[in-house]
């Protein structure tokens, strides 16, 4: 996803070592999209500050101690009035992980900058809250299967090798539809491209399934870690995610 807005603006407010840049996007929910990309915030912020600073404090926002974190239900004016902060619409708060929106469930105020670099606001009726991301389309949940035939799913870092991964294809899910070209994995789902890509049934249930194999050494992937991601997308463009749990080895 392009991230050059086509409103909006960036907004720097520190410099040096303890100021990092993130992406932030206002959807108002009636096509209107803001970006304010490469904002410049204080590592010790959270993404409540960062919206007070892009809306220059236009904003309506009640402070739950319970919930710890503000209930936002206006920007820039758009969204509910004062006198009824629950009408029926609101503003939810997404963070892109890779390709992938995703609703955090968490006060926007308990999100430190360094937790997520692009994040969006999206004001959507709020009896279909959460079910569209502010760009794009909802990511697939797929199953995948690292080092197939490997019960342990072992990955040594000492090898020069690739690491086989399937994508595996189910009754809704149609893996010979993956765009190889599109798929990363690794630690976080960000890290190799496949070098080789072939369709075979891994699983013996009698549907294709897409086998990519990535070099070791550009996995990211860490001694001890349990969890590896893949990310990509469909021939038509549609976002996915799997995770398989693995045994890293090696230094």
């Amino acid at each position: 996803m392009a991230l050059v807005p086509t409103l909006g603006h960036a907004t720097a407010t520190s410099s040096g070592p303890s100021a990092i840049s993130v992406n932030v996007l206002l959807n108002y929910g009636n096509g209107t999209l803001v970006w304010y990309n490469q904002t410049s915030v204080p590592t010790s912020w959270n993404f409540f500050n960062v919206t007070e600073l892009i809306t220059k404090g236009n904003l309506g926002a009640v402070f739950f101690a319970s919930f710890g974190s503000h209930f936002v239900y206006s920007i820039n004016g758009v969204g509910c009035p004062a006198s009824n902060i629950f009408c029926d619409e609101a503003w939810g708060f997404w963070t892109l992980d890779g390709i992938c929106w995703a609703l955090p469930f968490v006060g926007v105020d308990v999100i430190p900058v360094a937790q997520a670099m692009t994040v969006g606001w999206y004001l959507t009726p709020a009896a279909t809250f959460g079910e569209t991301p502010p760009t794009g389309a909802n990511c697939l949940n797929v199953n995948i299967d690292v080092q197939p035939g490997d019960n342990q799913s072992v990955v040594n870092l000492k090898s020069r090798g690739v690491v086989p991964v399937a994508i595996l294809s189910t009754s809704t899910f149609d893996a010979t539809k993956v765009s190889p070209l599109t798929v990363k994995f690794g630690r976080t789902g960000t890290e190799a491209s496949p070098v080789h890509s072939s369709l075979q049934d891994v699983n013996g249930d009698g549907l294709l399934d897409m086998v990519l194999q990535f070099k070791t050494q550009s996995t990211g992937l860490q001694p001890g870690d349990s969890q590896a991601t893949l990310m990509g997308r469909t021939l038509d463009g549609t976002p996915f995610r799997g995770s398989s749990a693995v045994q890293v080895i090696g230094s």
